[in-house]
C-alpha cells in the first residue's frame, strides 16, 4: 500500500499540474469515433495541446482538432525499423518526444525529428517502457544469460548505459509505464515472501510502495485533479484512484475476476473482461464511484453508457484520456483501429485549467508549512 510519502507525493503533482494547466488548450480531438487504420492495431494515447498522438509499433499517429490524421514514422539511421513506440510526451523544454525500442538497441527521438534520435543505446536484453517530462527514459533489462537471467528495472542514462532503479527484490522486476509527471509502474517479487505486486517509483527515482500488496498492474495516470495516480490492477477488478481503493463489481454487484482496468486521468475507469478459454473478449464495463446511486463499487456495460460504440466490434480498449471533461479512448477491433471522444461521466463539464490551478494551492500550502 502507499504511505505517507503520498503528502511529499501530492505536493509535488500539486506544483507539476500547474506546469500542465498552462500548457492545455480548449481545442481537443473531434468527438464520436475516428478510424485511424484499418488494420487491428493496438495504440496508446496523450492529449496534448489539443492533439491525440496514438502511439502504435512503429510510429506515432496524430489527430488535431479538425479530426485530420497523419502518421509519423519513427526509423534510426543504424538500428533501423522500431519494434515498439512509447507514448509521446510533452517535456519541460516544451519539445515533444517519444522512445523507441529496437532489435539490438533503444532510442530518444524528437516528434519533428523522427529520424534523427537525440540519444541511442544499445543496452543488451534493454527495453523502453516510457519517457517522462523530465526526460527520464525508463524501463528495464534482462540480466545474465538464458534461463538464469533475471528481469530488473532500469533508468537509461546519458552515457549510454542502463542503472538499476533502487529497492529490494525478489525475482523479477519489470517497469511498464511511465506517467509525464514520473510516476513509474512495474510488477515485481516481496522479499520475504512468495508473492508479488506492482510496483510505484517516484519521479526521484525512489522506490515507493508496493500498491494493493499484491496482483499486478499495467495502467496508471496523473491524475488531472493534482490528487495523485490513478492505477489499474489486471487481474482483481480493482484500481487506486488517488487516495482510494476500489473492487470494482458488476451491475449485479459481483465482483470481476480476469479483467484489465485501464484508468484515465479522471475517475473513469474501462473494466475488460477476458475469457481465457477463448483469449476474446467478453465483456466491456464502465465505472466511476456513484456511477450506479447508492453503489459505489458497481459498474455499467459499457455499451449503455456509450452507445454509439456499438458500431464497433470491440476486441480491446488499449487507452483512456481524460481533458477539460472530455474522455477519449483508443479501441480496436476487426473493422480496424479508432479513437473515440465523448463527455466525461465522471467528472463536472466546467473542469478548467484554472479549476486545476485552484486545486493545486491547499498542496502548495502543505509544502510551505513542510507538512
Amino acid at each position: 500500500m502507499i504511505d505517507t510519502t503520498r503528502l511529499r507525493l501530492a505536493s509535488l503533482l500539486a506544483m507539476l499540474v500547474i506546469f500542465y494547466a498552462a500548457n492545455q488548450t480548449h481545442a481537443l480531438p473531434p468527438l464520436g469515433l475516428t478510424q485511424i487504420t484499418p488494420s487491428n492495431t493496438r495504440a496508446g494515447l496523450e492529449i496534448i495541446n489539443g492533439t491525440a498522438y496514438l502511439n502504435t509499433t512503429t510510429g506515432v499517429w496524430t489527430v488535431d482538432s479538425l479530426g485530420t490524421k497523419s502518421f509519423i514514422s519513427i526509423s534510426h539511421p543504424t538500428l533501423g525499423i522500431p519494434s515498439s513506440v512509447t507514448p509521446v510526451v510533452k517535456a519541460f523544454d516544451g519539445k515533444l518526444y517519444t522512445a523507441a525500442n529496437f532489435g539490438l538497441g533503444q532510442a530518444l527521438f524528437p516528434i519533428d525529428q523522427p529520424l534523427t534520435p537525440s540519444m541511442t543505446w544499445e543496452v543488451e536484453g534493454g527495453y523502453v517502457s516510457g519517457v517522462d517530462a523530465q526526460l527520464r527514459v525508463l524501463g528495464y533489462r534482462y540480466i545474465g544469460f538464458d534461463s538464469f537471467s533475471v528481469a530488473r528495472a532500469v533508468k537509461f542514462v546519458s552515457n549510454g548505459s542502463a542503472e538499476l532503479l533502487p529497492g529490494e527484490y525478489a525475482g523479477d522486476t519489470f517497469l511498464f509505464d511511465v506517467t509525464p509527471l514520473g510516476f513509474a509502474l512495474g510488477d515485481g517479487g516481496i522479499p520475504g515472501t512468495i508473492g508479488s505486486a506492482p510496483i510505484l517509483w517516484a519521479p526521484d527515482d525512489s522506490f515507493l510502495s508496493y500498491v494493493f500488496g499484491y496482483g499486478a498492474a499495467r495502467s496508471i495516470r496523473d491524475r488531472n485533479d493534482g490528487q495523485g495516480v490513478n492505477i489499474g490492477d489486471i487481474f482483481e477488478g480493482l484500481v487506486l484512484l488517488g487516495d482510494t481503493e476500489y473492487f470494482i463489481q458488476d451491475i449485479n454487484g459481483l465482483g470481476l475476476s480476469d479483467d484489465a482496468m485501464i484508468v484515465s486521468h479522471s475517475n473513469f475507469v474501462v473494466a475488460l473482461d477476458f475469457d481465457f478459454r477463448t483469449l476474446s473478449l467478453s465483456s466491456l464495463l464502465g465505472f466511476f464511484p456513484g456511477i450506479i446511486p447508492d453503489h459505489p463499487n458497481r459498474g455499467l456495460p459499457l455499451l449503455d453508457i456509450f452507445p454509439e460504440l456499438a458500431t464497433v466490434d470491440i476486441d480491446f480498449i488499449s487507452s483512456l484520456a481524460s481533458v477539460d471533461g472530455y474522455l477519449y479512448m483508443t479501441l480496436r477491433g476487426s473493422d480496424g483501429t479508432f479513437l473515440f471522444g465523448a463527455r466525461d461521466p465522471s467528472v463536472i463539464p466546467e473542469s478548467t485549467p484554472a479549476l486545476l490551478l485552484l486545486t493545486a494551492l491547499p498542496y502548495l500550502a502543505r509544502r510551505k508549512s513542510g507538512i
